[in-house]
C-alpha cells in the first residue's frame, strides 16, 4: 500500500468514527465541537468509513504489479548438416552462341609488333636478331591458333612462318626453309578453301605459292616451282575475272604470269633434229 493513500484513508476513517461515535455511545459526553448523535452525523460517519475502506481496497488491488510476461522462445530449428547438391545441367547458365565472325586473336598486337621488329632487323642486316624475333612471333601465333581455330589466327601463323622461312633462306638454309614454306602454304590453302569468295584469302594463297616457288627454284626444283607458279597464275586470273577494275588483282596476275612463262620457257625442251642425229649415227657406223 502506498504511503499517501494510507494517510488519506486513515484520516477519512478517523473523521467517520468521530461522526459515528455520538450515535453509538450517547451516554458519553463529548466536547461541543463534535457533532451530536443525529441521524445525519451517523450517516456521514458511516459513509466516510466505507469510503476509507473502499480506498484501501482499491489501492491494494492497483498496487499489485502484473507478473512479467514470460519471453516466448522460438521453436528450436533442427540443425541439419548442409549438403552440396550436384549441379544439374538445367541450372547451368546457357553458353553464348558461337559468333559467325570470330573475335580478334588475343595478343595479336604483340604478334604484329614482333613481325614488324623482325622486318626492321632484316632490313638493317641483323639477320640473327630478326630470326629470333620471327621465331618468337611464330610461338605467339601458334598459341593463338591452337586456342582460337579460325581464319585470322591461321593467317597470322602462316605469315609468321613465312617470315622465319625467308630468314632461313637468306642464311642459305634452304633445307630448313622449304618445310616451313610448306606449312605456311597449307595454312593459307585451308583459309582460302574455307572462304572461297574472300579475295584476301586468295591473295594470301597466291603469295604463299610464289614464296614456295622461289625457294624451290633456288633449291633446284624448277619443275615443282613452275607448278606453284601455274597455280598462282590461275588464282590471280580468277580474281581479275571477278573484279576486272581492280588494279591490285591485275598487277598480281601480270607478275605471276610473267614468272610462270619465264620459267616455263627455260624448262621447255629444245626440238630434236632427228635427221641430223640419224646422219651422225650413220657416219659413226
Amino acid at each position: 500500500m502506498r504511503p499517501l493513500t494510507a494517510t488519506f484513508a486513515f484520516c477519512l476513517a478517523a473523521l467517520g468514527l468521530v461522526l459515528v461515535f455520538p450515535s453509538l455511545f450517547p451516554d458519553i459526553q463529548l466536547p461541543p465541537t463534535f457533532v451530536d448523535g443525529s441521524t445525519a452525523g451517523l450517516l456521514s460517519g458511516m459513509a466516510m468509513c466505507m469510503a476509507s475502506a473502499g480506498l484501501i481496497a482499491w489501492d491494494m488491488t492497483a498496487a499489485q504489479p502484473e507478473p512479467p510476461a514470460r519471453p516466448v522462445s522460438a521453436a528450436p530449428v533442427p540443425q541439419t548438416p548442409h549438403r552440396l547438391e550436384p549441379a544439374r545441367a538445367s541450372d547451368a547458365p546457357s553458353a553464348a552462341p558461337v559468333a559467325s565472325t570470330p573475335p580478334p586473336v588475343a595478343g595479336r598486337a604483340q604478334l604484329l609488333d614482333l613481325l614488324h621488329q623482325a622486318k626492321l632487323a632484316r632490313a638493317e642486316g641483323r639477320l640473327d636478331d630478326a630470326l629470333e624475333l620471327a621465331e618468337a612471333a611464330v610461338t605467339e601465333a601458334r598459341s593463338s591458333y591452337r586456342s582460337q581455330m579460325h581464319g585470322q589466327a591461321a593467317t597470322d601463323l602462316a605469315e609468321a612462318l613465312a617470315a622465319v622461312a625467308e630468314l632461313e633462306e637468306d642464311e642459305g638454309r634452304l633445307e630448313v626453309a622449304l618445310p616451313t614454306y610448306d606449312e605456311s602454304l597449307a595454312l593459307h590453302r585451308a583459309v582460302a578453301q574455307a572462304a572461297p569468295e574472300d579475295p584476301g584469302a586468295a591473295l594470301g594463297l597466291i603469295k604463299a605459292l610464289e614464296r614456295l616457288a622461289d625457294c624451290r627454284e633456288a633449291r633446284g626444283h624448277r619443275s615443282r616451282a613452275r607448278d606453284c607458279y601455274a597455280e598462282a597464275m590461275g588464282l590471280a586470273e580468277r580474281l581479275t575475272w571477278l573484279e576486272p577494275d581492280s588494279e591490285v588483282y591485275r598487277k598480281a596476275h601480270q607478275a605471276t604470269k610473267a614468272r610462270f612463262e619465264s620459267l616455263n620457257a627455260e624448262l621447255k625442251p629444245e626440238p630434236v633434229n632427228l635427221a641430223w642425229e640419224l646422219e651422225a649415227a650413220e657416219d659413226e657406223a
